[in-house]
């Protein structure tokens, strides 16, 4: 028996269990947006893992097989959620089942507000049709007069919106439809014959080389290339004729491995954006008060100032501190300088906005942007123009690394002396995704931690070669080691018959090492609770092997961010960062595992995770045959509404 799962495979087992969301008691909004998430999430992973697991295998590894029948399977399962939903709350209208009165209203529609964006191309037999990922395609088949055959390309511009809703008419309809509907009008002098809706996905791993130019360059040259790559999926409506989609996959020059996905409606990864408030019957989700827990009538400075502060996000607002702590940066006469990194903002960034007015207001703004942050590449290159002809100073990391830790360093001159103030993050730093992700915020004026973070801030721009840190681990230089020490500690404790413990919360733990050194604890005795979001390669329950791990998922309101790794029976030590249990993060990226020894801190981030242990409705216990099962229990405790609560409880004790 091999001692490690397939990540890939784990991976779709999380996807199913983001599916099995919709068989909860929650509002048919959520039902929705889950079923958004799980195509999301293959569609990236067909973006991306999936063409660099498949390509290196030999045509008869059973792995193979395997991975493209889960695939198969997760795409079947979410599509058929959603048509199930869809006959029963007619939520997408067909247009062949309304009034001619409405028909009359979408005609006027297409032809105003539609038609112009349009320009269908005529296919010949040279052509290789080269769309985009993610883009929704029309394939239509024609003839003329002389019954000669055509075959024309239509590209539904991306700008336009995926759900119509016609004025006065309370229904929604998939523009593709619509377009459908009115293949005559465009295609006058022909007559239209078949046609089918596709969407393909490429792989979208840049590649980067030697090639004598600097970061900057070599991924604009990638970005270029990504239209060519190889189609690793492609998506089409059920019900066209297999003849044209023959045709289709010709033009399209699709190769063996080429995933195929025959659904009613394509691209269901924009439920995630369903225009909820135009239907009565669905509640809009995820909106909730989002909590303040920094008096708004103090200084920012003067809060962090008297205590290290931990915010849990998005229970307590990130606009208010995080967002909050750079605009008021940007704007103190006594701030001096600020430095960051950013992997991901938001496209209409206010973070982005404040260190604009920094620059403006004669502060030295130095920040690190992460150029091959996957599918951000274009916006970060955006951001960092923007900023560069703003005076900011933009460093990026080199092709052969990534920055991934999330940090911010405020020098503030008070009373003749230079403080900094840290802030230390599990997530990005964008205001969307702290509104769906939970994820915490550390902030502290503690001199040594915002020294030795000075230092891991110079030794990744660039300007030093070493440093040496005791308030946090940090990758590619110690994570990796330490975490392993830290291991090894528990592992001592157990054999000398004292109380051990690891709790680790992260995204995915795929790290073979890591796994190994998890193994040898539970083997010695160490009591071992990981809570693994995504993608787990530990066996747990495997009796010489793993009898002392006990894994778990946590899938609700809210998607799981924040990275936690506890040691030792009383929670001796406690890091929170950026860094999951994975190769890449461990020694191929920039990252931070923060030590909060704050007590205040410390019991928090404890308090939370017994919380976790607690839950029994978004809880899973993780099988060793890639399967889970739900917490089950007589009462019912639910960690994000405990949150909410405890958020809100903060907010009015102030």
């Amino acid at each position: 028996m091999n001692n490690f799962l397939d990540r890939d495979i784990s991976e779709m087992a999380f996807d199913r269990r983001v599916l099995d969301q919709i068989n909860k008691d929650i509002p048919l909004g959520e039902k929705l947006f889950f079923i958004g998430v799980t195509f999301s999430n293959l569609t990236e992973f067909c973006m991306s893992r999936y063409p660099r697991k498949i390509k290196p295998l030999d045509e008869d590894d059973p792995i193979k097989g395997d991975l493209c029948n889960e695939i198969l399977d997760v795409y079947e399962s979410a599509s058929t959620a959603f048509d199930k939903l869809n006959d029963e709350y007619h939520l997408i209208r067909d247009l062949n089942n309304i009034s001619k009165k409405k028909k009359s209203k979408i005609e006027d529609y297409f032809k105003k507000d539609i038609y112009p964006t349009l320009q269908p191309k005529l296919v010949h037999d040279s052509t290789r049709l080269e769309p985009k990922s993610n883009e929704i395609c029309i394939f239509v088949e024609t003839v003329d007069e002389d019954d000669e055959v055509y075959y024309h390309n239509i590209v539904i511009p991306q700008m336009d919106e995926r759900f119509i809703r016609i004025k006065k008419d309370t229904n929604i309809y998939f523009i593709e439809d619509i377009i459908r509907h009115h293949l005559d009008y465009i295609f006058k002098g022909y007559k239209v014959k078949k046609y089918i809706t596709y969407s393909i996905q490429r792989s979208f791993n840049l590649i980067f080389g030697d090639e004598g130019d600097g970061i900057e360059d070599l991924v604009k040259k990638s970005l270029r290339n990504i239209n060519k790559a190889w189609i690793t999926r492609l998506e089409v409506d059920s019900s066209a004729p297999k003849s044209i989609l023959k045709v289709l996959k010709n033009y399209l020059s699709l190769t063996d491995d080429t995933i195929i996905i025959k659904e009613k409606f394509i691209r269901l990864s924009d439920l995630k954006d369903f225009p909820m408030k135009t239907l009565d019957v669905i509640d809009s989700p995820r909106k909730f008060k989002r909590y303040n827990p920094f008096p708004k009538n103090r200084s920012i400075f003067d809060i962090i100032k008297e205590e290290d502060q931990l915010v849990y996000h998005p229970y307590e607002s990130f606009d208010d501190t995080v967002g909050r702590l750079i605009k008021d940066a940007a704007r103190d006469s006594n701030v001096i300088s600020i430095k960051m990194t950013i992997y991901r903002v938001a496209r209409k960034s206010k973070i982005i906005k404040y260190l604009l007015e920094a620059a403006e207001n004669g502060k030295a703004v130095t920040v690190m942007v992460e150029l091959k942050a996957r599918f951000n590449e274009v916006d970060n290159l955006n951001i960092s123009r923007l900023m560069r002809e703003a005076g900011i100073d933009i460093i990026y990391s080199d092709e052969t690394i990534k920055t991934h830790a999330k940090m911010c360093l405020i020098t503030r001159k008070e009373k003749s002396k230079l403080r900094i103030y840290s802030h230390i993050g599990t997530g990005n730093y964008s205001e969307v995704n702290s509104k769906s992700y939970t994820d915490y915020s550390y902030f502290t004026r503690n001199s040594t931690i915002g020294e030795e973070l000075t230092e891991f801030f110079n030794t990744i721009t660039g300007s030093s070669k070493k440093i040496e840190a005791t308030s946090f681990l940090h990758a590619p230089k110690t994570l990796r080691k330490n975490i392993v020490s830290l291991i090894k500690e528990q592992i001592k404790l157990a054999e000398d018959n004292k109380p051990a413990q690891i709790i680790m919360k992260c995204n995915g733990l795929t790290d073979e090492d890591t796994a190994d050194w998890l193994y040898k604890a539970s083997k010695a005795g160490v009591k071992i609770t990981l809570y693994v979001r995504g993608a787990c390669i530990i066996r747990p329950g495997v009796k010489k092997l793993s009898k002392n791990i006990e894994i778990y998922s946590i899938i609700g309101q809210y998607l799981e961010h924040s990275r936690v790794y506890v040691f030792g029976d009383k929670h001796d030590k406690v890091l929170i960062g950026s860094s999951d249990m994975m190769t890449r993060n461990l020694s191929n990226r920039n990252e931070l595992l923060m030590y909060i020894n704050d007590p205040k801190c410390k019991s928090i981030i404890i308090k939370h995770l017994d919380y976790f242990k607690k839950d029994t409705c978004n809880k899973y216990k993780i099988l060793d045959d890639y399967n889970f099962k739900k917490t089950k229990s007589s009462t019912e405790y639910d960690v994000h509404k405990k949150l909410i609560k405890d958020a809100k409880k903060k907010k009015e004790t102030q």
